[in-house]
């Protein structure tokens, strides 16, 4: 075992796979393993990320997922857990939302009903209350306007939509990224998205 590995905390483990169970009982993801959660532990420089599908560990649904699947990269991605889970193939999303925003160490990426909606038209959500107004980064919740799913290109414009402010961003014909300090703001953000 490595000193990495030795620093992984099984809280965090825990409590991500809590917030996938939370995912999915706010409705937040339609089913499957569609979207992810992911905690940045910046002490350490370790991120827990949900799984991307596998056939050896399928998925019923995020409400059944255990800390046995979440896995452990560093912040290059490299996967430093000995559990044999490969990170979710938004990975470069997160890790590139975390290096462009160091007050975030917290990412919902949901599927909720109305994102994916507003983000397969490739509309702006308009905000107008006060809430969601500072959930947009003073201005409406942007939508990306390119990139495919688990792209490179898709990450660097859901940071671009993103900017220094805002707390939620949509990705086009997709879904919605939202972030926080902790997993409590990055579920209220989405939520309100």
């Amino acid at each position: 075992m490595t000193d990495v590995q030795r620093s992984i905390r099984e809280d965090l483990l825990e409590e991500v796979a809590g917030s996938a169970r939370e995912f999915w009982s706010r409705k937040l993801t339609p089913g499957g393993d569609a979207g992810d959660t992911s905690l940045y532990d910046r002490d350490s420089g370790l991120i827990y990320i949900l799984p991307k599908p596998s056939p050896d560990r399928p998925i019923e649904n995020w409400g059944v997922l255990g800390p046995d699947y979440v896995a452990v990269v560093d912040s290059d991605g490299a996967v430093v857990s000995d559990n044999e889970i490969e990170p979710t193939v938004e990975l470069q999303t997160h890790l590139l939302i975390y290096r462009a925003r160091p007050e975030v160490s917290a990412i919902v990426h949901s599927h909720g009903e109305w994102s994916q909606i507003f983000s397969i038209m490739r509309w702006d959500i308009p905000t107008f209350t006060s809430e969601t107004y500072f959930v947009g980064g003073m201005g409406p919740i942007r939508c990306a306007p390119s990139g495919g799913v688990a792209t490179e290109e898709v990450a660097i414009e859901a940071v671009k939509a993103l900017g220094t402010r805002a707390k939620a961003a949509l990705l086009p014909s997709h879904g919605a990224v939202c972030v926080g300090r902790n997993f409590a703001e990055a579920f209220q953000v989405a939520e309100m998205v």
